[in-house]
């Protein structure tokens, strides 16, 4: 390896040179801040004449075919800057000629961006990646960037900032700048230096890297040119396409690798942990091995693009259920679906039991959702749940996965239909996402029906208050006493319905509502509308008939596994014992009038211990760990730990330090639950319990 001080002038118009953007790169990425502010840069040095020079960081990259023309610099590191200043050199070559310096626009032109003395495609400096390729060569022969059919590309985009921001009068400035802009040049030799070893120490001075880019540059970096390209091709471009979300232009490939991790791992790795994850159980001794890896990845990116773009899905009857997870953004569940989705590809289940599953992972996320249960309780419950099918039997396949569902306790739990019934006539389902909103509306219009209404993406169709948000002086005398619980139920399922004529319905009388012509509930097609069309008053008595009505739909589309249900019961009937749980798995006040017949937490195991036991053997590992976890609750008012035994009602002393007891069960478990969830631990912490006072 070889370090030295440039200048970028010097480096940039080497001749009969390429500038190589590997395969293994990540496309060119910069935003307009990051162009605004090198373009501020140069200026500022320009300008102060006691500015003898501004430093850019540094530029690495992999000599190879240094005895041949042309010479091939592989850029490991850098390539965001090298390439901005080239697009920057490309607007002052434009810039100049439409000024009429052709000596100037000569001189850009032959010393940074193409190769004067070479020939054809041989000419031009910068060879990128595919797609940032086309669209510098694209401005390169002179086109106009506002014309490229992909206005989203980062090349035409930072072409055009740095074009519109140059006058013709700062052209000499900017030049002048740019000879004051300095790097430390790292020339790395092939088979002598660890390129990939280098990349990774890098501090770049650029965007944070991605674990996607870091990992495509572990799988790619170390291989021969040709194979890098083959690989490329035939693969990671083909991951990379099936985890980019078509509809905002993002990539989700870092979390389809996540996801991909969690499956195979049973365990979530933090999100700034995902490479070492790879790197970790992912190495590659021979080619076969990483192709093998690639195609596998290749397979599960295309089950993760369905997640993604659910209209790519071809079967109607699925598309409809990955529309479903998708609008309620059940993220934590694609590890899980994963495996079931290579289980509907290799033909171990048919499409029937496909389609269960799905149904039973909708039903059993939407009714947490609206029975408020935590949403991050479900990471832990997804990453191990295809453990807990019977992949091998296919008959109980779905069953397996029900029971599994429905033995779940606590914050994990799956509602009944009494819940969901109880928290439906209060819940406020209008001031939800606007996502969730139309997607229970719209499977309660077309839930089960051949012929389906467009709701998600329908501008004519929006969200309409039977009883009005503002209610007339005419509402108000109509409902006389009961007018309160009707506004405290304005935003309740029972008073929302769709219609296409909002505007029209507006807060009129419900009379003149469902009789209006056209546009009233009597005159409305959408199957939602129709019990409106029954009703002469809208009541109370009417809400709570609708209630009802929207209940039984929702009990038929979201159903909760009675059959499962049952099954566990007995089971557990038959067995006669309180299962083993993790205690991150119940609600707190579940530990009231509970005794513990066995805790067990890392080497600790505990007999018909107290629940002061389980605070001391909890705060005791996360102490012998790393203290700081609990000194931080302790700041935000979430525990009481002192370094001193003094102003305690009754205290725990754990290796130097003071720790409140005189607690009962559930503040303790609810301290203990947010103890683990700060430490960062992930061993079980099982935690056995019976009703106070029962024989074991």
């Amino acid at each position: 390896m070889e370090a030295t001080q440039n200048t970028i002038v010097k480096f940039m118009q080497q001749q009969d040179t390429h500038f190589v953007i590997p395969v293994y790169q990540r496309p060119y990425t910069w935003h307009r801040e990051q162009c605004r502010q090198i373009l501020a840069d140069i200026r500022t040095v320009a300008e102060n004449e006691t500015l003898g020079s501004h430093f850019l960081g540094s530029i690495v990259y992999l000599r190879t075919n240094i005895t041949s023309t042309p010479h091939v610099l592989t850029v490991i590191d850098g390539q965001q800057r090298l390439t901005s200043l080239m697009l920057l050199c490309l607007a002052l070559y434009n810039r100049a000629r439409e000024a009429g310096n052709m000596r100037f626009a000569e001189e850009f032109q032959e010393k940074f961006l193409i190769n004067k003395y070479l020939e054809n495609e041989e000419k031009i400096k910068l060879r990128s990646v595919a797609g940032d390729d086309a669209a510098f060569r694209y401005l390169l022969e002179g086109n106009n960037h506002q014309a490229y059919p992909i206005q989203t590309s980062h090349i035409i985009q930072n072409y055009g900032y740095f074009y519109d921001h140059i006058p013709l009068s700062d052209i000499e400035s900017i030049r002048a700048g740019l000879q004051k802009l300095v790097f430390v040049e790292i020339a790395l030799e092939s088979n002598k230096d660890d390129a990939q070893r280098i990349f990774q120490s890098l501090n770049s001075t650029g965007l944070d890297l991605s674990a996607a880019d870091l990992i495509r540059n572990y799988v790619l970096m170390d291989r021969p040119p040709k194979l890098q390209e083959q690989l490329y091709a035939k693969y990671w471009a083909v991951i990379e396409q099936n985890t980019r979300e078509a509809e905002k232009g993002e990539s989700k490939l870092s979390e389809f690798v996540r996801d991909y991790l969690t499956m195979h791992t049973r365990t979530i790795p933090t999100k700034d942990r995902v490479f070492e994850t790879f790197k970790q159980h992912y190495t590659f001794e021979n080619e076969t091995i990483l192709r093998e890896r690639l195609e596998d990845m290749k397979a599960f990116s295309g089950y993760y693009h369905s997640f993604l773009m659910p209209e790519s899905e071809t079967d109607a009857a699925i598309a409809e259920h990955l529309h479903g997870i998708h609008s309620m953004q059940i993220t934590v569940a694609y590890p899980f679906l994963l495996e079931v989705m290579h289980d509907y590809a290799q033909r171990r289940i048919s499409k029937d039991i496909l389609l269960r599953v799905l149904e039973t992972v909708e039903s059993y996320v939407w009714r947490r959702f609206i029975c408020d249960l935590p949403t991050n309780a479900l990471n832990k419950v997804f990453s191990t749940l295809y453990k807990d099918i019977s992949a091998d039997d296919v008959s109980d396949y779905a069953p397996s996965l029900e029971r599994a569902l429905v033995r779940r306790k606590g914050k994990h739990r799956f509602p009944t239909d009494v819940e969901v019934a109880h928290e439906l006539e209060t819940k406020d389902m209008y001031k939800i996402k606007p996502g969730n909103r139309l997607y229970f509306l719209e499977r309660l219009e077309n839930a089960g029906e051949r012929v389906k209404t467009q709701v998600v993406g329908n501008e004519h169709i929006s969200v309409e208050h039977v009883f009005p948000q503002k209610p007339t002086r005419e509402w108000e005398r109509s409902l006389g006493a009961e007018l309160d619980e009707m506004k405290s139920r304005a935003n309740t399922a029972a008073n929302l319905t769709l219609s296409a004529f909002n505007p029209s319905l507006s807060n009129r009388l419900f009379l003149e509502k469902r009789d209006l012509k056209p546009g009233g509930y009597a005159d409305s097609n959408l199957r939602i509308d129709k019990f409106l069309a029954t009703v002469d008053a809208w009541n109370c008595d009417a809400l709570r008939r609708r209630h009802m009505w929207i209940v039984e739909r929702f009990t038929t589309i979201w159903q909760y596994p009675h059959k499962a249900a049952e099954t566990v019961q007995i089971t557990q009937q038959q067995a006669q014992l309180e299962m083993s749980v993790d205690i991150r798995d119940i609600m707190p006040n579940e530990a009231t009038n509970k005794d513990i017949l066995r805790f067990e937490f890392m080497n600790t195991v505990l007999e018909r211990c107290s629940w002061r036991d389980v605070l001391k053997a909890v705060a005791s590992a996360i102490i012998e760990r790393d203290p700081q976890p609990l000194l931080e609750l302790d700041a935000e008012n979430k525990l009481v730990v002192k370094t001193i035994d003094k102003g305690f009602t009754k205290s725990i002393a754990i290796g130097g330090y003071f720790i409140e007891s005189s607690l009962s069960a559930q503040a303790i478990t609810q301290r203990v639950q947010v103890m683990l969830e700060r430490s960062g631990l992930e061993e079980e912490c099982l935690i056995t319990l019976q009703e106070r006072g029962m024989t074991p």
